[in-house]
């Protein structure tokens, strides 16, 4: 007998069900300081997702601790007092000592070596140390002067942070200034200068102080 064939019946096949969603769009509504201050309030996490990048920045900012790291054992130090004088218009000077002795040191600049009145080389007794030397210095006032000698090693303290040893050109000016130090001693004290609000600072490890 032949066999029964089984007729073939056709099965609907139903297409894969794909879920979509849609890129969230910026809250512009959404206020983003009064979230910062309610206790509750009711957001997705698309929602938050979909907050603008300013937003982001925002919350960022006042809910995540700064990892700027402290400068820890340092002090910054105002050389100068300028209490009574008109920024922008005065020498800067700072108090000190040359040798132990106390006197007032101008900060210049423009000056690449220290220079050191004849006066105060009287008065800590180094007359008869000076080294000659066949040299001219041009002035603020664009004379020249004779340089009367060198003065070796002499111990500088600017604003009792720090002592540097360093030579010196003697200059005969009177009583007009006792010592200025020029860019060679200020960089080695790591001076600097804030032309903007006309300060001079010098930082240094706070033992050291």
């Amino acid at each position: 007998m032949p066999t029964p064939v089984t007729p073939l019946v056709s099965v609907p096949v139903t297409p894969p069900v794909t879920t979509t969603v849609d890129s969230p769009q910026p809250l512009v509504h959404v206020d983003i300081e009064s979230l910062l201050n309610d206790k509750v309030f009711l957001l997705s996490l698309l929602d938050i997702a979909a907050m603008a990048p300013k937003a982001r920045a925002i919350l960022k900012k006042r809910l995540t601790k700064s990892h700027s790291k402290k400068k820890e054992g340092k002090q910054e130090l105002n050389l100068i007092d300028e209490s009574t004088s008109v920024k922008g218009t005065s020498a800067p000077r700072v108090n000190g000592a040359i040798n132990s002795l106390p006197c007032e040191s101008i900060l210049n600049g423009g000056c690449t070596p220290c220079i050191i009145s004849f006066e105060l080389v009287k008065k800590l007794g180094l007359q008869d140390t000076l080294e000659s030397v066949d040299r001219k210095l041009i002035i603020g006032n664009g004379s020249s002067v004779l340089v009367k000698g060198i003065v070796k090693n002499l111990n500088i303290n600017l604003g009792n942070a720090a002592i540097i040893y360093q030579d010196a050109f003697c200059l005969d000016v009177g009583d007009r200034y006792n010592f200025i130090a020029g860019r060679n001693l200020m960089h080695e004290l790591k001076i600097s200068t804030d032309w903007e609000n006309h300060t001079w600072s010098i930082r240094l490890p706070h033992q050291t102080i």
